[in-house]
């Protein structure tokens, strides 16, 4: 089977299962995806690895590669086990996709190890593109953006997935150190937000030069912010505390960007 062929079998096989979580039976095509196994909501395992190995978002490869490496497969071997989404939650999707692309980037990170860089991995197509993550809603691998890009964005329209999903470099959004779940998405997200938001390393206010400088995230994903927020400054206003939120919508603030650093988010 060509490559061309192969994605359009692992895409129609991902919407399958995709709608059949959103529409029950009803939704279903005939040739229906495999039916649902017991998963455990809470990723208790991911979060038993996250916790050791991750320090305010801070990731001890090394670590982790030498102690924690056949744990992380085994969460990964879950991810993969065939299943649909019939009957979860919208937070329970949610936690899912966002938990798959943090563990297979992390998991991306261990295979090439050493590592400076994750952007350098897979030249030229870079690591985003490359179809290595297996889920058990797809008989395929599929990519990193196909996640980000084809599910997230799309599926749930939430602005705040940009400050979840993490590409293991220093200026994204810190890796938790905990996994995202469906009970506690909400507060999980926003907690993320505004420390991001807050996070003089990746977005500062220069009340003096009247500059608002912010990630490049909030110029790559500008249309999922204006969605979500009305703007990219009413946005990162919601997450600041009220004298710099005024600031903010005030709109007398220049915004620039600041240089991405795509160093690892490791040490």
């Amino acid at each position: 089977m060509g490559a061309r062929a192969g994605r359009q079998l692992t895409t129609a096989w991902l919407l399958a299962a995709l709608w059949a979580g959103a529409c029950g039976p009803a939704g279903a095509s005939e040739a229906k995806p495999a039916p649902a196994r017991a998963f455990d909501h809470t990723h208790a395992a991911w979060t038993k690895l996250l916790a050791a190995y991750v320090d305010d978002g801070v990731v001890d490869y090394s670590g982790l590669r030498a102690h924690g490496r056949a744990a992380l497969e085994s969460y990964l071997e879950e991810l993969a086990a065939p299943r649909s989404m019939e009957g979860w939650t919208r937070e329970q999707q949610m936690a899912f996709w966002i938990n798959a692309y943090n563990a297979w980037t992390v998991e991306r990170v261990l295979e090439a190890w050493p590592v400076k860089s994750f952007k350098k991995l897979d030249w030229p197509r870079g690591p985003w593109k490359r179809e290595f993550v297996r889920l058990g809603l797809s008989p395929e691998p599929v990519s990193l953006d196909w996640i980000e890009h084809e599910v997230l964005r799309k599926r749930y329209a939430e602005p705040r997935i940009h400050m979840a999903l993490v590409c293991a470099s220093r200026s994204c959004p810190a890796l938790r150190s905990e996994a995202y779940v469906a009970a506690r998405l909400d507060a999980q997200l926003e907690d993320q937000a505004r420390r991001f938001v807050g996070d003089p390393a990746k977005n500062r206010l220069d009340a003096e030069a009247g500059v608002l400088w912010l990630s490049k995230i909030f110029d790559w994903y500008g249309e999922d912010f204006e969605r979500g927020g009305g703007s990219v400054r009413a946005f990162v206003a919601a997450h600041l505390p009220a004298d710099a939120a005024a600031r903010v919508r005030d709109g007398s603030l220049d915004i620039r960007w600041l240089d991405y650093d795509w160093s690892l988010n490791g040490r």
